[in-house]
């Protein structure tokens, strides 16, 4: 059963967090007792976002949408003019349309607007526009502009879709960027410990050519690490072979 409450106090008690909560009539002690069997009920915690969308993630949604729009719509047109002709406002007004409708059903809700849209949400839109572009081959021009909330997500769909994370072209290369050094038992190597980004083969001989912290640091880019999850979503598996960690695009 889920009921809505408000929290009405919040402490920290021996590094914990202690909340009081205020619920309606229907929490009554009966309805405790039922569910507990006498030991301490577990409940769970969601936390519903009050804030409003920024300024800056409507940018963001927007550009994307203009992106996409561009990509799929009016190719007759040169780049300046299909930005500025009616025919160009009508199909994004659309393509918005479509893509809120896909989203909305995602997320299993009505219907999602970008005018009262909460920060979280928001965010989740975004990074839905971001992995739709990384799905169908739509061009980032303006890459900076359309990074996800988290860079993380973006360096995941890099890996994901096999997508150079510098260039934004295809990149068949999935660079390990610790390796298993001496000392360590190679057939119980964690994956999970260790950072990974795409690369096209170009990025990839540099890094290699130039090592990764003056790489990381030209390019203003990081590398992350996957779960369980995301090695198998991302199709990688890692092998040990002599004394270092290899990685295999399992296609």
């Amino acid at each position: 059963m889920e009921f809505i409450g408000i929290i009405q106090s919040i402490s920290y008690p021996e590094n914990k967090t202690k909340f009081v909560v205020e619920v309606d009539e229907r929490v009554s002690p009966e309805l405790i007792s039922r569910y507990t069997h006498g030991s301490a009920p577990k409940i769970g915690l969601e936390f519903f976002d009050n804030r409003k969308i920024s300024a800056e993630q409507r940018g963001k949604a927007f550009a994307l949408i203009t992106e996409i729009t561009r990509h799929f719509y009016n190719a007759n047109y040169s780049q300046e003019l299909r930005l500025a002709s009616p025919s160009f406002k009508e199909d994004k007004k659309l393509v918005e349309l479509a893509l809120k409708e896909t989203f909305a059903a995602s997320k299993n809700i009505d219907e999602y607007s970008l005018a009262n849209s909460d920060m979280t949400t928001a965010r989740d839109f975004i990074n839905y526009l971001i992995e739709f572009c990384f799905k169908n081959d739509v061009p980032f021009y303006e890459k900076e502009r359309f990074l996800g909330e988290d860079i993380q997500f973006f360096l995941y769909m890099c890996l994901k879709y096999r997508k150079c994370a510098i260039t934004g072209k295809p990149g068949s290369d999935v660079h390990h960027i610790d390796a298993v050094g001496m000392g360590r038992n190679r057939n119980k190597v964690d994956s999970t410990q260790f950072r990974f980004i795409c690369l096209s083969r170009e990025m990839h001989n540099l890094v290699h050519e130039i090592g990764w912290n003056k790489f990381s640091s030209m390019h203003k880019v990081g590398a992350i690490k996957l779960n369980e999850k995301g090695l198998k979503e991302c199709r990688i598996k890692t092998q040990p072979v002599s004394g270092f960690y290899i990685d295999i695009d399992e296609n």
